[in-house]
């Protein structure tokens, strides 16, 4: 059987930084305070301009302000606290980090920077970062979470998953508890719970994933787009396919599919005791749809079928597309990602290869699958041919189903 459980946590498990880039305009209000203490009319003028430019996610122009208001008022919390920001979504983070705790040297009492010093450290994969979660967490306030609940609820989110591709279920269930405490009806929080009994309990899993459905509407489970079949070829076969209780269960990834590739008698391979004896082992992964690149891990071993290894997240790629959805191509072979983030690709491109990756692979195969606002929605896959009672056959845009055979067009 094939498992699986990565995704990018809202996408979560993914690029910190670009999550950082969507909570700061939330954050930058806090910066009024100090202008109102300066009575420096070009210092008043720049924190304008800083809050201004962090609307804008422009962090270029926000790490030259921001300099100079350091220049100006180098034991400032907020001058130092918005360069900590610029420079760390800037790709900068190091010297993100050095601001961020110059911020909290100033006034350990203020929460943000403490806040922003875990997303610094979460982007690099630091172990500070669980020690930072922790003292995040203390200061943590039913006040603060009324008044930046999107905020809030994001840490739980990035923090939890995290620890969950880590595959810490018990340090997970505990972060996750604590979320749930304050967001009881959160879709994600509860979907994220859910997969930490993922093969220790698997009725339990089953269930709280099954709950999960009803806690968005069905229409919201759908995808807005159509995607191209990510891969090419004859005699592609959908190994598991939606909502299915293998691994493919609720929210974070019930509409998602395994593909792999059988010869003409149904087998997957030559040998199947070993990778390469794998048809599919290999295989080009094309785009499924136009967009751009947001996260890339390319790192992780490809093992042998049925010895995953312990703890490795899988090498995947995630892409953005305009319509707001994503879409996930993991347990790609290491070393093959041909793409980068912040590339943009057509549909159609090729952008690695199939492998072996991760702690839940059990054999080579391609999962695939499209999300939006963090979980997992069903898609209707495009340009491919059908295989039915022998014949080959276009069947239109269609959600494939367990045990489908394809080509792509």
């Amino acid at each position: 059987m094939i498992r699986h459980k990565e995704r990018a946590y809202g996408s979560p498990a993914a690029s910190g930084w670009r999550i950082i880039a969507a909570l700061a305009v939330l954050i930058a209000a806090i910066g009024g305070n100090a202008i109102a203490a300066s009575s420096d009319g070009e210092f008043h003028a720049l924190m304008d301009r800083a809050q201004n430019e962090i609307k804008a996610a422009d962090w270029t122009s926000l790490v030259r302000t921001a300099e100079r208001l350091c220049a100006l008022r180098t034991d400032n919390i907020w001058a130092n606290y918005y360069r900590g920001l610029a420079l760390t979504n800037s790709g900068r983070s190091a010297e993100g980090e050095e601001c961020l705790k110059k911020a909290i040297a100033i006034d350990n009492t203020v929460f943000w920077p403490h806040y922003m010093l875990f997303f610094n450290y979460f982007n690099r994969g630091r172990p500070e970062m669980h020690a930072h979660a922790r003292n995040v967490m203390q200061r943590i306030t039913p006040a603060l979470i009324q008044s930046n609940p999107r905020d809030i609820r994001i840490f739980y989110v990035v923090y939890a998953g995290s620890l969950i591709n880590g595959t810490d279920m018990n340090g997970a269930q505990a972060v996750l508890q604590k979320g749930i405490g304050f967001f009881p009806k959160d879709p994600i929080l509860r979907s994220q719970y859910a997969f930490t009994f993922f093969r220790r309990d698997m009725k339990t899993w089953e269930r709280l994933s099954r709950e999960t459905l009803s806690l968005i509407p069905h229409e919201e489970q759908t995808a807005r787009g159509t995607y191209a079949l990510p891969l090419r070829g004859s005699m592609i076969k959908v190994h598991q396919g939606n909502n299915e209780t293998i691994s493919h269960l609720g929210l974070l990834n019930g509409y998602d599919w395994d593909f792999v590739r059988v010869d003409e008698r149904g087998a997957y391979g030559r040998n199947g005791a070993k990778k390469e004896g794998h048809a599919i082992f290999g295989a080009i992964v094309y785009a499924a749809a136009d967009g751009v690149v947001y996260f890339v891990e390319d790192s992780s071993p490809d093992t042998e079928p049925m010895r995953n290894h312990p703890t490795a997240a899988p090498n995947r790629i995630i892409i953005q597309h305009p319509n707001g959805e994503m879409t996930s191509y993991i347990h790609l072979m290491k070393g093959s990602v041909r793409v980068k983030p912040g590339d943009a690709v057509k549909r159609g491109q090729p952008i690695g290869r199939v492998g072996s990756s991760g702690s839940t692979v059990d054999i080579p195969h391609l999962h695939f699958g499209v999300s939006r606002d963090s979980h997992s929605v069903e898609a209707k896959i495009t340009g491919f041919e059908l295989l039915t009672n022998g014949s080959w056959s276009d069947p239109g845009p269609r959600v494939l189903r367990k045990n489908d055979i394809v080509r792509r067009k």
